[in-house]
């Protein structure tokens, strides 16, 4: 039979055993603990310093993570000295101990070095600045408050703001106005992904300018705009136009020393530009263009005789017109204008008679032709021959041409309307 005392001590056996153990428990947890609260300290420390460099400077987080992990060696070995290795932070509080250990000297210069690196990564954050106009310029600030010099009460950094503050630097580039010669032809879009590659206003004059970036048009301060299939078709008809008076202007220009724009009207289907020449440096025919033009109005024209300057003939252009190249009036803009042309090439020859004393015999030749300026073909052509006598040379020529008056009615009823 087991006695009372020995029964006493198997159960203070089994406490002790008991307390041993939960003593060991109570160490293990400890030490699993103070390794837990040591990573995350590790791993908590790197996340938020890599955060707040990455979030102020723009860097990559991958660069900036390894650069944090390789510097801070000697960081997290001062602070595992100074706590001990136990508990890590619990013991890190500021107060004068850190200062007379040398672990904690460690600490507290990368506590100092992280704020000043801070400093020169986020100098160009400006979204996360404060900003105050004053009559200096835009004044940045990194926290709320006032203007420590003007007193003016600082607020967010705005868009506008930090562009003005970029543009003060040379970062930003203002848009580059683009001078488009064929706005049908010019690729507006990127060719892979379809996006702008122009950008523009519209003029109050109803024009376009063009810029190369997204900004605003100097002239008003509005916001430039995306260009944009509308926008591009509407631009191709007015660049159109505006070559099309530019075009009609230097024909113009070119045209006054030829012709008299002024002599003839658009649009009058019954004008025609009436020119008689000679051929080959002879003299010409006195008389011989009115005779024709009287043809014409007995057949309802309007002939006009003073749209020709007497250069359209000196240069050779009217021989080279008669001959079909209508190259020689191409730049001369007028299509149209009149709608006929009526050239006339003559020739004259006189000779004495030798039976009547002073009687002067002349034979005329004048080979005509009708030019359609709208289509830039024949409307009709002939020749006209004739002989007359007179005891003058003119009297003889001016015989010839009313001799001649019914073949140039005839060559006037034959022009093509």
């Amino acid at each position: 039979m087991t006695s009372p005392q020995t029964q006493s001590d198997g159960s203070s056996k089994r406490w002790i055993a008991g307390i041993l153990f939960a003593v060991l428990i109570c160490i293990f947890a400890a030490l699993l603990l103070s390794h837990w609260r040591s990573h995350t300290i590790v791993v908590s420390t790197i996340d938020y310093v890599v955060v707040s460099l990455c979030s102020q400077s723009g860097w990559s987080p991958n660069l900036v993570r390894g650069i944090v992990i390789l510097v801070t060696i000697p960081f997290f070995w001062a602070v595992a000295k100074y706590t001990h290795w136990m508990l890590w932070l619990h013991n890190v509080r500021p107060s004068l101990k850190l200062y007379r250990n040398p672990y904690g000297i460690v600490i507290v210069s990368y506590v100092g070095i992280f704020f000043i690196t801070m400093y020169f990564a986020s100098r160009d954050a400006l979204a996360s600045k404060w900003c105050s106009d004053t009559p200096e310029g835009i004044r940045t600030f990194d926290a709320a408050g006032t203007d420590p010099v003007y007193g003016i009460a600082l607020k967010p950094c705005t868009f506008d703001q930090i562009v003005t503050l970029r543009r003060g630097k040379a970062v930003i580039a203002d848009p580059q106005k683009i001078n488009i010669a064929d706005v049908r032809q010019y690729a507006f879009f990127d060719p892979i992904t379809g996006t702008p590659r122009v950008w523009y206003h519209k003029v109050s004059d109803g024009s376009y300018a063009f810029y190369d970036k997204p900004g605003r048009y100097p002239g008003t301060g509005e916001n430039l705009l995306p260009i944009d299939e509308r926008a591009i078709q509407d631009a191709a008809r007015l660049q159109e136009a505006t070559q099309a008076r530019l075009r009609q202007s230097a024909a113009k220009a070119a045209g006054e020393p030829f012709v008299d724009d002024s002599a003839v009207s658009a649009g009058t289907g019954n004008q025609v530009a009436v020119l008689v020449f000679p051929k080959n440096g002879q003299e010409p025919i006195k008389g011989a263009d009115q005779s024709l033009t009287a043809a014409l109005s007995e057949k309802g024209f309007a002939p006009v005789l003073t749209f020709f300057k007497p250069a359209f003939v000196s240069s050779g252009r009217a021989q080279r017109l008669f001959s079909g190249d209508w190259n020689a009036v191409q730049d001369l803009g007028i299509s149209g204008k009149p709608k006929y042309i009526v050239l006339g090439e003559s020739a004259e020859s006189s000779e004495s008679s030798s039976q009547f004393e002073g009687l002067i015999t002349s034979h005329i030749t004048i080979n005509v032709r009708c030019v359609n300026t709208a289509t830039h073909g024949d409307c009709g052509s002939q020749q006209i021959v004739e002989n007359g006598a007179g005891y003058s040379k003119d009297a003889s020529v001016q015989n010839s041409l009313e001799k001649a008056h019914s073949q140039f009615v005839s060559f006037a009823d034959t022009v093509r309307r």
